[in-house]
C-alpha cells in the first residue's frame, strides 16, 4: 500500500472529528462560563474543602475519643474507691488525738 493513502485516510479522519473536537470544545467553554459550570467549579472547590475539613473533624473525634477513655478510667477508680468500706469512726465524745508536731532544734526565728 501507499504511504501516502494512509496519511489521506488520518487527515481524512481528522477532518471528520474536527467539527466534533470543536463543538464539545465550545460547549466546555460555554458551560464553564455560565451559572451551571461556576455552580460545578463551587461544588468542586467546596468538597476539597470539605475533606480537609473532615479530616480535621476526624483528628479531633480521636482525641476526644482518648480523653473520654482517660475520664471513664478516672471515674472507674473513683467507683472503686467509692465502694470500699469507710474505716470505723471513734465513738462520739472521744477526743480525737492529733500526732505530736516535729520540733525543729536550731531554728531561726
Amino acid at each position: 500500500m501507499n504511504p501516502d493513502w494512509y496519511l489521506a485516510q488520518v487527515l481524512a479522519s481528522l477532518i471528520a472529528a474536527l467539527p466534533w473536537l470543536l463543538g464539545a470544545l465550545g460547549t466546555v467553554a460555554v458551560v464553564s462560563f455560565s451559572p451551571l459550570g461556576r455552580a460545578l467549579l463551587r461544588h468542586l472547590r467546596e468538597r476539597q474543602r470539605d475533606a480537609e475539613l473532615s479530616d480535621a473533624l476526624l483528628q479531633e473525634i480521636g482525641e476526644l475519643r482518648a480523653l473520654l477513655g482517660e475520664t471513664l478510667e478516672r471515674l472507674d477508680a473513683t467507683e472503686r474507691r467509692l465502694a470500699q468500706p469507710l474505716p470505723a469512726l471513734p465513738p462520739a465524745g472521744s477526743a480525737l488525738v492529733a500526732p505530736p508536731r516535729e520540733t525543729q532544734a536550731n531554728t531561726p526565728h
